[in-house]
This record gives C-alpha cells, sequence and structure tokens, in this order.
C-alpha cells in the first residue's frame, strides 16, 4: 500500500538524520554533512532501505517547495533595494561568466551542446536554501555582505524561474510556446502575487492573525494553492511556492508566519538535504570523477571570484566582497530541478543527474566548512583583494576620516538602537567616532559632520583608525557574534581600562562576551522589558506621564521612518535638508 511505505520512508528519513546529526553535533562538524550521508546510506546508492526513485524525488521536491515558501516570505527586499546596483552588477557577471565556464568546461568534456546548456546553468546558480540557512544560523542576514548574498541570490533565482519555464518546455514546437509561454506563464504568477500581496492578503491575513492556527494554516494553503496554480500551468511547483512566500514576505505578519512554520521549515529543509544524498550513485559516479572535480572547482572558485572581482571594484572593502562571496559557492535547488526536468524530457541521461548531485553535495559541504572558517580563509587572501581593493571606485563608497581623539567613545553601528546613542553623544558634547558598514549612513553622517568611518569592526585597519588606545568607551549595537568577539579582544590588547559594550540577541551569547571580557552586554529584549518597568513605576507617581511620551515617542519614530525613505528613495541632497528640519 501506498500509505505505509511513504510513512516508513519519511520514518526512517528522520530517524537516520537524527541518529547522524547527533554524532555530527558531536564532533562539531556541519549538520548538513549528517543529512546527506544519512541520505546516501538509507538511499538506492547505500543500503537500499529507500530504493522508490517516485519517493526520492517527491521527498526532494517537497523540501525544495516548502523552504523557498519559506525564503520568500524572510527576504526583505527593501533591504536588498538600497544595494541594487551593486547587486545587479555583480550577480549578473557572476551568471554570464559562471554559465560561459560551464558550457565551454562541458564541451571540453565531450557534452552534446544541448548537455552543455544545461550544465552551464546547473553551475551558475547558488543554494537559496544553503546560504540562508548558514546566514541565520551566524546572525548575518542583515550584515552588509549577508544583504549583498541574497541580492545575488535572488537574481538568481529569477533567472532559475525564467529557465525553468523555458526548458520545461523544450520539447514543444515553435518559438511562442518554447520561450514566450512559458514565461508569460511565470510573470502572469508573480504579478498575481504581488497583486494578492496589496488587495487580498491584507484584509485576509489581518482577519486570520487573530487566531494563530488560522494564520498558521492559511499561510500554508496560500503556498499550497499557488504550487498547485504552478503545477497546471506546466511550471514546477518551487516556482509557485516560492512566489506565493514573496507575496506574503511584504506583509506585517510575515515576521510570525515564518515563527510559526519554523519547525516545519528545519523538517523540510532536512528532507531536502537526506533526499540529496539519497540521489547519489556510487555506479555512476565512478567514471565521472574527473567531471565532478573539474565542475566542483569551477563553483567553488570561479564563482566566488566573479563575485568578489565586482563587489571589491564598485568600492566595498575586500572583506566584505570576499564574506559576500564565498557563500555563493555551491549548486543550486533549482539546478536540482532544471535536471530533473531534463531527465524526464529524455534531453539528459540518468548519469548526469548523479554527476549534477554529486557536485552538489560536494560543494554544498565545502561551502559549510569555508563559512565555518571564512575568517582564516580571507587571511589568506586579504593582500592581493587589498591590491584590487585600492582599484576600486572608492568614490561609491564614502570613506570618511575621523580625527584623532583622546578619551573618546566609539559607537559602532549606528542602525535604530545605534541611532537612539548617537544622539545622546552629541547632547553630552563628548568627543566620539562612529563606524558603519552601511555606505548611505556613513554619507549622511559625514555630510553632517560627524566623525565617522567606512568599515568592519573586525578589520585591523580599521580598528587602528579608531584610535581604540586612547577610547574611554567601546559601545557596538552590531549583533554578530564573530565580530563582537573579535573587537573585544582588540580592545582588551589595546587598551584594557576601556569600557566595553557589546550587543547580543540571546542570553547564551551575552554570557560568552562577558567571558570574553566586556563590561556590559546589550540585551535589546531584556532592555525593552526594563524600560517598560520603568514606564509604569513614573506612570504611577505621574498619570500624565504616559501620554506625554506617546507623544514624543511618535515624533520620534516618524523622524526615523522619515529618514529610512530618504535614505531608499531620495538623492542625497535631499536627505541632508531633511535631516536639518526640525521633526
Amino acid at each position: 500500500m501506498a500509505e505505509p511505505t511513504v510513512l516508513v520512508g519519511l520514518a526512517v528519513v528522520i530517524g537516520s538524520a537524527t541518529l547522524l546529526a547527533y554524532i555530527a553535533h558531536l564532533m562539531k562538524q556541519p549538520l548538513v554533512l549528517a543529512y546527506v550521508f544519512a541520505g546516501l546510506l538509507i538511499g538506492p546508492g547505500g543500503f537500499g532501505i529507500i530504493s522508490n526513485s517516485d519517493t526520492v524525488f517527491s521527498f526532494s521536491e517537497l523540501g525544495i517547495a516548502f523552504f523557498l515558501f519559506v525564503i520568500g516570505i524572510q527576504i526583505d527586499l527593501n533591504k536588498i533595494r538600497d544595494i541594487g546596483f551593486t547587486v545587479a552588477a555583480a550577480g549578473l557577471t557572476q551568471i554570464i561568466l559562471t554559465f560561459l565556464a560551464g558550457y565551454g568546461l562541458s564541451l571540453f568534456l565531450g557534452f552534446s551542446h544541448i548537455v552543455s546548456v544545461y550544465l552551464g546553468l546547473v553551475m551558475t546558480f547558488s543554494s537559496t536554501l544553503v546560504v540562508v540557512k548558514m546566514l541565520a544560523e551566524k546572525e548575518e542576514l542583515d550584515s552588509i555582505h549577508g544583504r549583498i548574498a541574497i541580492g545575488i541570490l535572488l537574481l538568481q533565482d529569477v533567472v532559475a524561474i525564467m529557465a525553468l519555464a523555458i526548458l520545461k518546455d523544450y520539447s514543444s514546437e515553435g518559438l511562442s510556446s518554447v520561450i514566450l509561454q512559458p514565461l508569460a506563464m511565470s510573470a502572469g504568477l508573480l504579478v498575481l502575487s504581488v497583486a494578492a500581496s496589496r488587495m487580498l492578503l491584507p484584509p485576509l491575513m489581518r482577519f486570520f492573525a487573530h487566531n494563530q492556527e488560522l494564520l498558521f494554516l492559511s499561510a500554508l494553503s496560500w503556498c499550497f494553492l499557488f504550487s498547485l496554480l504552478a503545477h497546471q500551468m506546466g511550471l514546477s511547483i518551487a516556482i509557485g511556492s516560492y512566489l506565493a512566500g514573496v507575496g506574503i514576505g511584504g506583509l506585517p505578519y510575515n515576521l510570525e508566519i515564518a515563527g510559526l512554520i519554523r519547525g516545519l521549515r528545519d523538517f523540510f529543509a532536512t528532507l531536502f538535504f537526506v533526499s540529496l544524498g539519497m540521489q547519489l550513485s556510487l555506479g555512476h559516479l565512478s567514471g565521472a570523477l574527473p567531471a565532478i572535480i573539474l565542475f566542483s572547482i569551477l563553483v567553488l572558485i570561479i564563482k566566488p571570484l566573479s563575485t568578489v572581482w565586482v563587489v571589491t571594484l564598485l568600492g566595498y572593502k575586500s572583506r566584505t566582497s570576499f564574506f559576500s562571496s564565498i557563500s555563493l559557492g555551491q549548486v543550486s535547488e533549482f539546478s536540482l530541478i532544471l535536471v530533473s526536468t531534463g531527465v524526464g524530457l529524455g534531453v539528459l541521461s540518468p548519469s548526469i543527474s548523479s554527476l549534477v548531485a554529486a557536485v552538489t553535495v560536494f560543494t554544498i559541504i565545502t561551502t559549510s566548512y569555508a563559512l565555518r572558517y571564512k575568517e582564516k580563509l580571507f587571511i589568506g587572501v586579504a593582500r592581493p583583494l587589498k591590491t584590487l581593493e585600492e582599484k576600486g571606485f572608492r568614490n561609491r563608497v564614502p570613506v570618511g576620516i575621523p580625527v584623532r581623539h583622546k578619551d573618546h567613545i566609539v559607537l559602532a553601528g549606528c542602525n535604530r538602537m545605534g541611532y537612539s546613542i548617537l544622539e545622546t553623544l552629541k547632547s553630552l558634547r563628548h568627543d566620539f567616532i562612529v563606524v558603519d558598514l552601511d555606505p548611505d549612513i556613513i554619507q549622511d553622517l559625514m555630510n553632517e559632520g560627524v566623525p565617522c568611518i567606512y568599515g568592519d569592526i573586525k578589520d585591523s585597519e580599521i580598528t587602528e583608525r579608531l584610535y581604540l588606545k586612547d577610547a574611554s568607551i567601546i559601545i557596538s549595537t552590531v549583533t554578530q557574534k564573530d565580530d563582537n568577539i573579535r573587537l573585544i579582544e582588540e580592545v582588551r590588547k589595546a587598551n584594557p581600562k576601556a569600557l566595553v559594550i557589546v550587543t547580543a540577541l540571546n542570553v547564551d551569547t551575552a554570557l560568552g562576551f562577558y567571558r570574553f571580557g566586556a563590561d556590559y552586554v546589550i540585551l535589546p529584549k531584556m532592555l525593552a522589558g526594563e524600560k517598560v518597568a520603568d514606564i509604569i513605576v513614573e506612570n504611577v507617581r505621574n498619570p500624565k506621564h504616559l501620554g506625554a511620551l506617546r507623544e514624543t515617542h511618535i515624533v520620534e519614530l516618524k523622524y526615523i521612518k522619515r529618514q529610512e525613505l530618504l535614505r531608499r528613495f531620495e538623492p542625497t541632497s535631499l536627505r541632508i535638508a531633511e535631516r536639518r528640519l526640525p521633526p
């Protein structure tokens, strides 16, 4: 019977993944490696516990589709819009160069023209699933290099959706059916998602938001609805689920929905990686080892090189460009769907599918280790990247030349929390320097005459120009764990007497910062609770206090929102004028 087979298959998949993940955790290895190895053991290429290829494909497709839905929900397009030129330049350069390299390598290895086209496209796309998961684990989704990487991935996804739509109908006759029709269908589905997110979904989700179960079920129904529409149009269900997530991503309830389905996201991510291992066939790979090595080198080296080259020349720091590019060195889940489409059309053989699966597994595992040890890898390439950085268009990114101070305060990160601290420092009339990785923020601060510098607090050159040895207080509103640890260590070496205040998102990280020598750790949620408690106490003493505080708060929020909108849409000169206006 079909149902028991599926249930037993799921039990085997989850059980084996759990066991090997536990072993990997004890050995302090990436869990992705455990999931893939579990799939290899239980799949047709291992012990053959699950040998039904249809079951393997169902697990893979369902895992990809659902995870892409969650990714669509979580991606904030507004954060990427600010670096749109960089994303477009680096992304298009990477796509073109990688495709040409992959196509040329395929022809060199003796593959036919159409197979070479498929393989060129396969090597072009990076895994949104893997990159988002790893950046989220390191709390780097909102960093500059994280935003650049996500932006390039979104551009790749658009191209991948177009390629999927075209190649799925490759066997059809005529330009209309091969290219125009599937592209029109994909565009129509996108328009439908955007229109629904503006007209239908807001009142609908507002109604469901009163009940979390209804909100959860409505989000899942939306995902399955678009997957069904995509399937009926002859498109991949992954396209439908991804566009469904993009539609919900623009709603004010997107983070709540993402939180509700976080468990399902992790579950389906596990299914994807296990099913990836199940697709490996050692028999098919025995004669394809040279091709696997060459394609892996292309993905791991050529693809990141094309990205780091463009991002650095556009004026970003070499560290930022390196971190944004190194995360892209793997094959995408869309690539696996492309290959499955080619096999289904009879264009590609099963051996090509095994080849691509092997390259995907190897590059994903390698990327996991590369991201874990990216600081050490950067040290090895820092010198040539520094030379490239000096040749870049530095006028695109303001640098800022801080005046030398003594007994000053260093503020790292001028986000919303940093903005409030900055205003306090101004009112104290105490010497201070601001460092930030957002070029728009630095440009605004420079135009206002605020001492500032563009750069990363983990960059030794930046820390030298901040004159840490002469500083009295160092405040970091940056939430990246590694950045704050490095900052604490640098300050303790240069100036043991300075006070170091850093920011953490959870208790364990905060305790770790204290062990490294932080004087105080900001926990935003805990501080918010303490602030509310103080407000309540003050309001008991003075019943009019809360009303006055409310009006002041509204004015401040409107001012901050106006600055964010101006930074996103207006020229710099208008932003300067607006900042000088009273709120």
